[in-house]
């Protein structure tokens, strides 16, 4: 199976997971595989503590229902977003909650041909599910590669991280990037990288790795 084939068969694969959890849990935190809206909170709050998004295009590859968004404008966050994901019915209601902003329909990593260039590319937990067809560290290049090649300032991505809490047990199906090895991994693309691995376990460590491209940009 060649990596076009790959891809084609992960993405019936999600497509059919989430389009059951929304069959069966409808507009939810827990259809896009997170515990509660507090929890996104936290991951959120740890992006913005981090950067900032104000005045900047922001494409979010795999938006779901455009939380993140939702959470930047609850801040004051004046910006730009496009939302992408291969999930109609979440596109749906992320068009019907935020009319002013852009939603595309594509598989981000068979279909980035088709997606404009943004100030920030960023992800929040769609690498976390455990592959069979491939490594998960592969399957993360190809995605930070791809993101790069979109982003001319920044790109963010959010991660389970191996280095799990004590009193969360560890799930078979999905996958914990160690992340020293995503670190080395965007040191590949940027020197200016960072990891952010300090914020409260909701309730599983993650962490979010930043590769900051705009110096990157003004040099070549």
């Amino acid at each position: 199976m060649n990596k076009t084939e790959i891809y084609k068969t992960i993405y019936e694969e999600t497509l059919n997971r989430y389009q059951t959890r929304f069959s069966e849990l409808g507009i939810s935190p827990k259809t896009l595989g997170w515990g509660k809206a507090s929890d996104q909170q936290v991951r959120f709050q740890a992006m913005t503590d981090n950067y900032d998004f104000d005045g900047k295009t922001i494409m979010d590859i795999g938006c779901g229902f455009a939380d993140f968004y939702a959470f930047l404008k609850s801040r004051g966050t004046v910006c730009t977003y496009i939302g992408v994901d291969i999930i109609p019915e979440f596109l749906a209601c992320a068009k019907k909650n935020f009319p002013e902003s852009e939603f595309i329909q594509a598989n981000f990593m068979l279909e980035s041909s088709k997606l404009p260039k943004a100030d920030v590319v960023l992800t929040n937990g769609t690498l976390n599910f455990k592959q069979n067809l491939i490594s998960n560290m592969e399957y993360t290049e190809d995605f930070m590669k791809l993101a790069c090649e979109k982003a001319e300032k920044a790109v963010i991505m959010d991660f389970l991280s191996a280095y799990l809490t004590k009193e969360y047990p560890k799930e078979a199906q999905v996958f914990y990037h160690d992340p020293l090895e995503v670190f080395k991994m965007a040191l590949r693309y940027t020197n200016d990288v960072k990891l952010i691995h300090n914020y409260p376990a909701i309730p599983q460590k993650e962490c979010i790795c930043m590769l900051y491209l705009e110096k990157l940009r003004s040099v070549y």
